[in-house]
């Protein structure tokens, strides 16, 4: 069993190894196959989004390293000490879709979210795909601070059914005040 479970920790290592510039457009082009898109598209689609990841990583140095300079300036000629600089929301983003585990939620997330459809777990679609990076952003905690994988995956499996169990919760509220029939805001 070792060396079944050795085996296997070394294929996930040597997947990861590609990097999520590499990762997570091949597993929109699968995704995309799957969905019965013509290849051609899909292809330049997945290019699209690793192309689109590397500008987001050269932006991101850009600006950690320019803003990181003024930030220690300024606490030199103030003498406030002020150690973390926030950034916001899009650098985060960028860095968990660069963690190695955030190309394996997309579709362990629309695995959760078909499964709970099937067993009337939830009334809700998740289709927004972009912001299933904060199921990535726990799983990719978990990641680095146990170091296993499984424990990652299973954070993200974890915020992704309570994300979509708000939803549905949320939905008639959403219906009541704001008009927005069948609309939900987890």
């Amino acid at each position: 069993m070792n060396d079944i479970a050795h085996t296997l920790y070394t294929v996930v290592q040597y997947v990861l190894g590609f990097g999520p510039t590499v990762l997570l457009p091949l597993v929109l082009f699968f995704l995309a196959l799957f969905f019965k898109v013509k290849p051609a598209k899909a292809l330049r689609s997945s290019l699209i989004v690793g192309i689109g990841f590397v500008g987001i990583y050269a932006i991101f140095d850009i600006l950690t390293s320019n803003v990181g300079p003024a930030a220690q300036a300024m606490v030199e000629r103030t003498g406030i000490s002020l150690p973390v600089v926030d950034l916001g929301w899009p650098p985060l983003a960028a860095i968990t879709w660069g963690s190695p585990i955030a190309p394996f939620v997309i579709p362990l997330t629309m695995l959760i979210n078909v499964a709970m459809l099937a067993l009337n777990k939830t009334r809700t679609v998740d289709v927004d795909m972009w912001n299933y990076w904060h199921f990535a952003l726990a799983g990719t905690l978990v990641y680095y601070s146990t170091g296993s994988f499984v424990l990652g995956l299973s954070a993200a499996a974890i915020a992704a059914i309570v994300v979509l169990k708000l939803a549905d919760w949320s939905a008639p509220l959403v219906a009541k005040y704001f008009g927005l029939e069948g609309i939900s805001l987890p």
